[in-house]
């Protein structure tokens, strides 16, 4: 989640450069990583797109302008191959499902 603060705007350009993919990837790892250490939990619903938090970044805006990230779930999945990782986000259609899963069977749509 980005964008707590009142004052911050998101854009994506701006987004792009102070946080480089692999950082941003690597953050999401460290939280995967943290939360499965127990054993306890196996499942992780990740979400293709970051969150923007904030009272000028609607529910529609967060549906729409924060790029999709497939690549760093199905990275997460294949990584993590002890873990149920499912990509939750941007895929509308019966043939986007197909398409992932015969691409990522180890990923879950």
């Amino acid at each position: 989640r980005i964008g707590t603060d009142e004052g911050y705007s998101f854009r994506r350009e701006t987004y792009s450069s102070l946080v480089g993919e692999e950082e941003e990837y690597r953050r999401l790892t460290r939280f995967v990583e943290m939360v499965a250490s127990g054993g306890i939990v196996t499942d992780f619903q990740i979400h293709a797109r970051i969150a923007v938090l904030g009272k000028n970044f609607s529910p529609a805006d967060n549906r729409k302008v924060p790029p999709l990230r497939y690549h760093q779930v199905r990275r997460l999945a294949r990584e993590f191959p002890e873990l149920n990782v499912s990509l939750n986000g941007g895929v509308e259609t019966l043939v986007g499902v197909k398409r992932e899963l015969d691409e990522f069977p180890e990923l879950n749509v």
